[in-house]
């Protein structure tokens, strides 16, 4: 039996890709409860069409965040993805059995220290959110814009 070839290209209006993130956001938050990572929606189209518009919109009517980048405007990686900072795991015992762990950087040690924590040799690279979603709490929209026009 011969496989059916799917076209890559779907055409939606304004009220089916709302549809379609709501479907999406709906599931990204099923997946993220098991940890695992969440997927994304690529809106492609001429200039002029309302794409962020759109996406703008939903994000207003369903109370949620929304944090607009400008790919064009991004010079390197790190503008985006934050830079890549040092972690250690310190934990301390709470109560007698239980054992509080937590990710410090390096920075940071010393405070945690002196409030009892101690190293457990366990070390990572992460990065440092950027400026522009530090502080932001979880959950949201995170809308990239001008993906053709950038480096």
């Amino acid at each position: 039996m011969a496989k059916e070839k799917v076209s890559e290209n779907v055409r939606m209006n304004a009220e089916e890709i709302k549809c379609h993130l709501t479907d999406l956001i709906a599931g990204n938050r099923y997946i993220q409860k098991q940890g695992k990572t969440p997927i994304g929606l690529n809106i492609q189209g001429e200039a002029g069409l309302g794409k962020t518009s759109i996406v703008m919109q939903f994000a207003e009517e369903q109370g949620l965040q929304m944090v607009k980048r400008n790919l064009a405007e991004i010079e390197e990686l790190g503008d985006l993805v934050g830079f890549p900072i040092r972690q250690f795991q310190l934990c301390k015992a709470v109560t007698e059995g239980e054992t509080k762990c937590e990710w410090i950087d390096e920075q940071a040690i010393s405070e945690y220290i002196k409030q009892g924590f101690s190293f457990t040799g366990q070390k990572r690279m992460t990065y440092c959110p950027p400026d522009w979603i530090a502080g932001r709490g979880p959950g949201g929209i995170l809308f990239l814009d001008d993906f053709s026009r950038a480096d």
